[in-house]
């Protein structure tokens, strides 16, 4: 089977060419099978394969594919009203303060013990959830340059303490030990 028969087979049990569906009436099935098309007359080896389908894969979703830099022309400067930032243009979720401070704001995810992920704000203890302290953010500070993006998925306990009302704080505290070694651990750590 070629690539195209198996993409076509593999779309259509998914539904993806189904006018009703959940994927733009189609749309989706039909733009995938074009890039696959391209992607089969380059003729790629096994190798050669791996490594353009994996840098397309992070250029169209726009992710840098070498470490950002820090240098003054990849930062756009966004005007707040009662702040200075600067987003970069090569990794739009990292910003710098005007004190030149630098987050990353997909550092960290959470993920709960049924898969379910969250950004959001992440406590270290059940006590500190309750008492809203204590608590630092999936965006964290880099610790220099070059930087390259990563984002940790760190488990958390949840419980519901009020109907829709939900605390989550960390499951393992040494989970976030390879996290300190890639951003700067807070002060109350």
């Amino acid at each position: 089977m070629n690539l195209s028969n198996h993409a076509r087979t593999e779309l259509q049990l998914a539904g993806m060419f189904s006018e009703e569906g959940d994927f733009y009436g189609g749309m989706i099935g039909n733009a995938v099978m074009e890039l696959i098309e391209v992607f089969e007359k380059q003729g790629h080896s096994g190798m050669s394969a791996g490594v353009v389908s994996d840098l397309f894969n992070k250029l169209s979703r726009y992710k840098p594919i070498q470490p950002i830099t820090g240098k003054d022309e990849e930062w756009a400067k966004l005007d707040y009203e009662d702040s200075l930032k600067y987003q970069n243009m090569r990794e739009s979720g990292l910003f710098k303060d005007a004190d030149g401070r630098v987050t990353y704001n997909s550092a960290l995810i959470k993920r709960c013990p049924n898969g379910t992920c969250w950004s959001g704000p992440i406590y270290m203890t059940r006590e500190d959830a309750i008492n809203d302290q204590n608590r630092f953010s999936g965006s964290l500070e880099i610790l220099g340059f070059p930087f390259t993006p990563k984002t940790f998925y760190i488990d958390v306990i949840e419980e519901e303490i009020k109907p829709d009302d939900w605390i989550m704080w960390v499951k393992d505290p040494a989970q976030l030990d390879q996290v300190w070694e890639y951003y700067k651990k807070p002060d109350f750590i």
